[in-house]
């Protein structure tokens, strides 16, 4: 398991409508489908 911080972004990114468009949010949202992704459909 791994962490990973994206620095800039509060823990409510994905809540908060006007933070989804900032490029920290954006990196932290592509990490979480992508890792969920390849958890639920390993290839």
């Amino acid at each position: 398991m791994t962490a990973v911080r994206v620095q800039g972004v509060i823990h409510e990114f994905v809540m908060l409508n006007a933070l989804r468009s900032t490029h920290g949010a954006q990196t932290a949202i592509t990490l979480a489908t992508d890792t969920l992704r390849t958890a639920l459909h390993p290839a």
